[in-house]
């Protein structure tokens, strides 16, 4: 198939972003998520954030359950956030090398 520029992939994801208005991230765990390891994901993130549109995170209820009890117990926040900084788009994988 045809190569198609990554301005042109921002530039249509954008518009269709745009369009719809907000950006729903669906999250296996907030601890290590696979989302975040994942080149398209951050781009899309990066996109949704460049253009100041809303962002749902949502989770597994199991989840959703491990993250109450850790904030519970005080280290939920500090250990998601460490997580969150921690991301680093060289490491990312995409399903196609060449991506």
């Amino acid at each position: 198939g045809s190569q198609v520029s990554p301005q042109e992939l921002k530039s249509t994801f954008e518009h269709s972003l745009q369009q719809v208005g907000q950006m729903v991230i669906m999250m296996d765990d907030f601890f290590s998520p696979i989302y975040i390891t994942r080149a398209w994901c951050i781009f899309e993130t990066y996109v949704c954030l460049s253009k100041g549109l809303p962002m749902t995170m949502i989770v597994p209820p199991g989840a959703q359950a491990d993250f109450a009890w850790k904030l519970d117990n005080g280290t939920g926040l500090a250990d998601a956030q460490k997580k969150f900084y921690a991301i680093d788009s060289k490491h990312a994988r995409a399903t196609k090398p060449e991506d």
